[in-house]
């Protein structure tokens, strides 16, 4: 972040309970993030004020504890700082890490001699007290799963009565940094010769440049709330997940060298401290495959899973590129597509995968064999295929053309509808319901008999992007700035921007397995309870309360296509498939972090008729008062 910080090297990091960002920097001091501007702190203790801070600690009585590099330790209770140095009975003045311990003493680690105990006499004065490890460097405390307290520096040490001893685990010498233990009390000690796993069982792992860290020089450790484990280094952040080891940001991505940091806030997200800065890490709540994963173009018009798990992606101008694990192969004009512009595609029942291209027909890939077909005539392109309950393919074309095919026969299939009017999309349902739209209604076809509906006067004539038949039968339409159409027994409803969506132009919905939809738009996803349309149509909302998924709220590209076919699909796991003009984007309902947290607020100044105003204690505004 670059945004008024007054120091790039942020060694510390602490979100407090009021909802503050704190950090320790190298040259500046103590500064507070509020979320949009950084504030020095002046202690005024006159050149300590500038001093190297490398730890901080909140207490349960809400103080907040700092530990320099030279000047001591100091405390900022109610707006006021108190500080100690060694003329105050600490060991030195050089601090390298803070911990409340369980009974509220604060355990204070030195860079040399040990560790010291700050704590309460009878008196109610605060008193220093030896803690063992005298001597030694500590630089990181950690409690385990059973509430013990450890610490590392030159070894590993437990805390045995109130005083650290050296711990008896054998093999475990050697200078070190960082310090975190899992929930299931594995410990991973990091240093200069790379990151060390202990585990319940005496066993050790060394892990290495060689096992995928980016480099040996471990310097932060930090178990988010998911279980994952970060790590700092002199190279960057890994992160580990399922036992690997992944690269997570590049220098492009986040200005650093040296990782000295990790915090993770209220609501999740990951703040990182380096020598280029602040950086925060918001989880991605999508998985995106893109040229990078081996997809031959970023722009995707289609995407559907095969059975065995691997996925076929159709491109805007590069054929289909076939993922299965590591395994990449892609189809063109060279080797079987009769055009690299993918406009729709299907996974049928028996596992064959088919594509419509521009210009050229259908293909379909089974079996590992390609085979191409022309039902429409030759320069014809497919732009929706379905398949109905009884395994037979539903196929339209760009001039709205109805074919179905069974059993290598495309009989012409009629929908009737009114003179003039092409039909855009279809979708066909495990009901045995086949819907078609054209741009001014919606036919459905069951057991040979269709009907007719209408769309709202404000959507007729209106490009169809989607339609999607929910499991309670209800048809949902996106329209081109129609807003968002439910046809339920008969009636179409709009829901647009004066029932508190954020814009008109949607592109698809889908249902997840909790029956919630999902809809994608040209500003990003939209989620929607069930009960929260219940609730709104039952008159018990004044207006809907989508959660958005944006490039604001960490959506790296929002751009959903409005073109090709499927527009979303679900897959065999549950999660949901979307194409975008940045790859394919996958999201899991069940996992997809919702911040339910709300923002903390603070007043932080106060002017009446322009002049400022201390609201330290109870402020009274006088009547007539005409510009707070």
């Amino acid at each position: 972040m670059e945004q008024g910080l007054p120091d790039s090297y942020v060694q510390a990091v602490l979100q407090t309970r009021d909802g503050y960002l704190w950090l320790g920097t190298q040259n500046a001091g103590l500064v507070r993030f509020d979320g949009v501007k950084f504030t020095p702190h002046r202690p005024g203790f006159g050149l300590a004020d500038d001093a190297s801070i490398r730890a901080l600690c909140e207490s349960r009585d809400g103080t907040l504890w700092v530990g320099t590099d030279g000047a001591g330790l100091w405390a900022l209770k109610d707006g006021s700082f108190t500080r100690w140095t060694r003329k105050d009975g600490l060991r030195t003045d050089h601090i390298r890490a803070l911990h409340e311990d369980s009974d509220g003493s604060l355990l204070i680690a030195f860079s040399v001699n040990g560790v010291m105990r700050m704590q309460r006499a009878s008196n109610d004065q605060l008193t220093f007290i030896d803690a063992g490890a005298g001597g030694s460097s500590i630089a990181a405390f950690a409690v385990d799963a059973e509430g013990c307290l450890w610490a590392v520096g030159d070894g590993l040490w437990q805390a045995e009565q109130g005083r650290f001893v050296r711990s008896r685990t054998p093999d475990l010498s050697g200078n070190f940094s960082a310090l975190a233990i899992s929930p299931n009390n594995d410990f991973w000690i990091g240093g200069q010769n790379g990151l060390i796993e202990l585990r319940p069982t005496g066993e050790i792992f060394r892990h290495t440049e060689e096992h995928g860290l980016s480099d040996s020089r471990v310097r932060a450790l930090k178990f988010d709330a998911d279980g994952n484990l970060w790590v700092g280094s002199n190279n960057g952040i890994d992160r580990l997940t399922s036992g690997t080891f992944l690269r997570c940001l590049t220098r492009e991505q986040i200005p650093y060298d040296l990782v000295y940091a990790f915090h993770e806030d209220q609501e999740g997200c990951l703040w990182i401290g380096s020598n280029g800065g602040l950086a925060r890490l918001k989880d991605d709540k999508f998985t995106l495959l893109t040229t990078s994963e081996g997809l031959a173009q970023n722009i995707v018009v289609g995407a559907v899973q095969a059975p065995d798990g691997s996925f076929w992606i159709g491109t805007w101008t590069k054929g289909v590129t076939h993922v299965h694990g590591t395994t990449i192969t892609h189809y063109n004009h060279f080797n079987g597509l009769p055009n690299d512009e993918v406009r729709s595609m299907h996974r049928a029942s028996n596992g064959a995968v088919w594509v419509g291209t521009t210009g050229g027909g259908l293909t379909r890939f089974a079996e590992g064999k390609v085979a191409n077909y022309t039902p429409f005539g030759a320069s014809r392109s497919v732009v929706a295929i379905q398949e109905d309950h009884t395994g037979a393919l539903l196929l339209l074309s760009e001039a709205g053309g109805l074919l179905r095919l069974k059993d290598e026969s495309f009989q012409p299939l009629s929908a009737p509808a009114p003179s003039g009017e092409t039909l855009h999309t279809l979708h066909a349902t495990p009901r045995s319901n086949l819907w078609v739209a054209t741009g001014n209604s919606v036919l459905r076809e069951s057991a040979g008999l269709w009907h007719r509906w209408a769309l709202p006067e404000s959507a007729q004539g209106k490009a169809i992007r989607s339609i999607y038949e929910a499991r309670n039968g209800d048809l949902w339409v996106c329209a081109q700035n129609s807003g968002l159409l439910r046809l339920r027994h008969g009636v179409f409803k709009t829901y647009s921007l004066e029932h508190g969506l954020a814009l008109d132009n949607f592109y698809s919905v889908i249902e997840d397995e909790n029956d919630d939809l999902w809809v994608a738009s040209k500003r990003g996803l939209f989620f929607f309870t069930s009960q929260d349309l219940a609730d709104f149509d039952a008159g018990l909302a004044r207006s809907l309360r989508p959660i958005d998924y944006t490039q604001l709220s960490g959506l790296r590209n929002p751009r959903f296509i409005r073109y090709g076919f499927p527009l979303v699909s679900r897959l065999s796991d549950g999660r949901i498939c979307y194409p975008t003009t940045k790859g394919v984007a996958i999201v899991d309902p069940v996992r997809l972090p919702r911040n339910q947290v709300p923002p903390p607020v603070h007043i932080v100044k106060v002017r009446l008729d322009r002049e400022e105003l201390d609201f330290a204690n109870e402020l009274a505004i006088p009547p007539g008062t005409r510009d707070v």
